[in-house]
């Protein structure tokens, strides 16, 4: 857990280099990151997806591979084995199904899924403010809530722990974002009660 979040840390730090589209260099942090955590590797793909307008077509077809994902779960599992035969995560699909790994609690789920909730009941905000920033953080969390999803179908323990190279974008930027500028001061305040609660 501690190398793990470690090497989020590192890339979440590169998140300046990531706005200006300095991809090189992210790559080369996310490399760096992955030494001490190979799930890191996953970022790859990943800074080019959030790249864009909020709710682009990118995003959209990642919410649409998710639902596919758990349509044809069984189907997933064998792919994901395969693909991570000669990994650090050799054994992983056989380990969840032995440890019967139920996935990730769909509360915990819902719970992250929140900025990218928001995010759908505050689009005209969104797409008013125009923000690089506010953005790239929307479609992380349209990321995360994806991840999150699919870890929900499959495993806790592995699939549950990749979700939080971008969760932290949308849970530290995105939803304090959205609370200040979608809702009314009184909504606001409500919501950071609940929030805290």
């Amino acid at each position: 857990g501690i190398r793990q979040f470690t090497a989020v840390a590192m890339i979440f730090a590169a998140t300046e280099l990531l706005l200006k589209k300095k991809y090189v260099s992210t790559i080369l942090i996310i490399l760096l990151a992955s030494t001490l955590h190979q799930s890191a590797l996953l970022m790859i793909p990943i800074i080019f997806i959030i790249q864009g307008k909020a709710w682009n077509k990118k995003t959209l077809l990642c919410i649409a591979a998710s639902i596919i994902v758990l349509l044809f779960v069984d189907q997933f599992t064998n792919v994901l084995d395969n693909l991570l035969s000669d990994t650090q995560y050799t054994n992983v699909v056989s380990d969840w199904e032995e440890l019967n790994d139920n996935g990730t609690n769909p509360l915990r789920v819902l719970v992250y899924s929140i900025p990218t909730i928001f995010s759908i009941i505050g689009f005209k905000f969104i797409k008013k403010a125009n923000d690089p920033v506010i953005n790239l953080t929307v479609n992380a969390g349209i990321i995360s809530t994806a991840l999150y999803v699919i870890s929900m179908g499959t495993s806790g323990v592995f699939m549950g722990r990749l979700p939080i190279y971008v969760s932290m974008y949308s849970m530290c930027i995105l939803l304090p974002w959205e609370i200040k500028n979608i809702f009314t001061k009184r909504s606001a305040s409500l919501i950071k009660i609940l929030l805290l609660s």
